[in-house]
């Protein structure tokens, strides 16, 4: 629980530095939005809507009923997006339609469809809107009328044909005359010759006709099939009756002349076309019931209203989110980065890392020209950064009771981490404690105490060394720091190495040990092998870490080398902070409250 404290903390000190990129991807991405949305051509939408009922529906509530409506209103939806609608509508609006300005979609738990039309011309998405509805209403009537209109017509060409045929009966009925026999046998002769004709030719045409593909051509097969039922009815009556004639030699039953036979015989023709009649009349009103129960009503329920707002760009929201977004990506680029940044920034991540506390938080010291400078803490002694190395000193101290630390090695995992400030202003605060302080440069690579102390150095360790020239030769005093002695490197050796490894080198820490109360040595950053050296000769190392530079792999290494060596590390001393991050880096407010005077 306490690292995702930490980790919180550190997300919100990061965001609160970078608190100003924020800001600036807020104020662009909300421009942005606000440009584009001007820029962009208004869009208007406009809405109308239509009711799919079915005349005569059950409107019971069990799940065929409800699968039922919504699969009837799932395929409105889909006819209202075919080819052939569209067309139709923009053969009618002059103008062709945008497939994807059409936005069709049904409301949940209703029969009602929803259309809406989006266009840069208002009066046009309304209009559209309404054409669309007007489109359907048509084409769900053909469609739905379509497959009984066949079977009325047929039923309908059946009917007249048998008004007809009942109608030339009953005019034969009324003209009948008294006939022989014989004339009867002829007319029925005819009319059985007529039949059988027609018996054998029906069948053929039908079976010729196939499966027809026009609607003119099924209404005629449907006539065929329905007299060839009429010819199968008729035919076995009308042989029936020329038997009675011919074969037995009698009269139709119930005729009392020659003419009642025949009489006799077109009633009961007519008598069954009638019962054909009112059957074909039960079809067609069947047909007609099924048709105005099955064929579902599409009703326009909302007309189109002509917009007066555009639905986009909406030039609020899109600057709002242009800013939202330009926010976040801004917050997340810089977690990432954070996250990919693999130097040390923390003093959680000391610990974590290399198990080692962070006893000093020096913040940048530098002049109005950018330039580092020396004697920071004797020059500025009651300023944040003197109080800052005030409260190393003490953290040294503390860091071994047992026995008083007097020789401090200052190294670091890297160059240009700042550590030979950390050495001469911690001998300087030494010195202005009343101690008597050796500050010693053992840089003998790249030495910059002299420099930055602003002395010579024509002598100095390496002629130690060397044996050529004693302490006394070597030492320097630097004005307005009392109790501070200064040891300058010297000329560069060719194998500083060997030297600072020699018997002679521990000989000279002795001597100077005797002779003063702290001695704090400036080495080399421990990418070489001298700084490991000196390691173990001194009481404590103290590592310098600039926080944001010096990589975590780096650090580590550092500590394994000197602890193989046998050096002592106290703490670690996290240098260079920017003044505006020192809370980022290191958690203490002293500074903000010193830098108020």
């Amino acid at each position: 629980m306490e690292d995702e404290t930490i980790d919180l903390r550190q997300y919100g000190l990061l965001l609160k530095r970078w608190s100003w990129l924020l800001v600036l991807s807020l104020v662009i991405g909300a421009a942005t939005g606000l440009i584009v949305s001007l820029l962009s051509t208004p869009i208007f939408q406009s809405t109308a809507k239509v009711m799919i009922t079915r005349a005569g529906q059950d409107q019971s509530s069990d799940v065929t009923a409800y699968l039922t409506t919504n699969q009837q209103t799932q395929t409105y939806l889909q006819l209202l997006q075919t080819e052939s609608i569209l067309n139709i509508v923009s053969e009618r609006l002059g103008f062709e339609l945008d497939e994807d300005a059409i936005d069709t979609k049904a409301i949940i738990d209703t029969q009602i469809i929803e259309i809406n039309v989006e266009d840069p011309d208002p009066q046009r998405a309304a209009l559209t809107a309404d054409m669309l509805v007007e489109v359907l209403i048509e084409q769900n009537e053909l469609i739905s009328s379509e497959r009984y209109d066949l079977m009325e017509e047929s039923l309908s060409a059946q009917k007249a044909q048998i008004e007809s045929q009942i109608a030339d009966l009953q005019n034969q009925i009324n003209h009948a005359s008294i006939k022989t026999i014989e004339e009867q046998e002829q007319w029925i002769q005819e009319q059985i010759n007529v039949l059988q004709q027609e018996s054998e030719t029906l069948p053929v045409e039908i079976s010729q006709m196939g499966n027809p593909a026009t609607p003119e051509e099924r209404d005629a097969l449907e006539q065929k099939k329905a007299r060839l039922e009429q010819v199968e009815l008729l035919l076995p009556l009308y042989e029936q009756s020329y038997t009675d004639l011919i074969v037995y030699g009698k009269q139709v039953d119930g005729a009392n002349t020659s003419a009642g036979s025949q009489l006799t015989l077109l009633n009961t023709t007519q008598s069954l076309y009638q019962q054909i009649y009112v059957s074909v009349l039960n079809n067609l009103e069947s047909v007609r019931l099924a048709k105005l129960q099955n064929m579902p009503n599409v009703v326009q329920i909302q007309p189109a209203i002509v917009p007066d707002d555009p639905v986009r760009p909406r030039t609020m929201l899109n600057s709002v989110l242009g800013g939202i977004i330009a926010l976040i990506l801004s917050a997340g680029f810089l977690i990432l980065k954070e996250n990919l940044d693999t130097t040390m920034k923390t003093s959680a991540q000391v610990e974590e890392l290399l198990k080692l506390n962070v006893i000093g938080y020096i913040a940048e010291m530098q002049n109005s020209n950018g330039e580092t400078i020396g004697l920071y803490t004797t020059n500025q002694p009651r300023s944040p950064i003197a109080e800052a190395f005030r409260s190393l000193r003490t953290n040294i101290e503390f860091s071994s009771i047992d026995k008083p630390i007097r020789t401090i090695l200052v190294t670091s995992p890297e160059v240009s981490t700042g550590k030979t400030i950390i050495s001469t202003n911690l001998a300087a605060i030494y010195a202005q404690k009343g101690e008597k302080v050796l500050l010693l440069d053992a840089d003998l690579r790249r030495p910059r105490v002299h420099k930055t102390m602003g002395i010579t150095n024509h002598i100095g360790l390496t002629d130690l060394l060397r044996g050529s020239h004693d302490l006394q030769d070597v030492i320097q005093k630097m004005d307005g720091a009392e109790n501070l002695t200064i040891v300058s490197s010297g000329s560069l050796p060719p194998n500083p190495a060997e030297l600072l490894g020699s018997a002679r080198m521990e000989q000279i820490l002795l001597e100077l040990g005797n002779k003063y109360n702290i001695i704090v040595i400036d080495s080399p950053p421990s990418i070489v092998a001298d700084s490991q050296i000196l390691s173990s000769k001194v009481d404590a190392v103290l590592l310098v870490i600039q926080p944001g530079k010096t990589s975590k792999e780096a650090a580590k290494a550092t500590e394994d080398l000197i602890k193989r060596a046998g050096g002592h590390i106290i703490g670690v001393v996290f240098n260079r902070i920017p003044r505006d991050r020192v809370d980022y880096y290191s958690g203490n407010y002293q500074y903000q409250y010193y830098s108020k005077d």
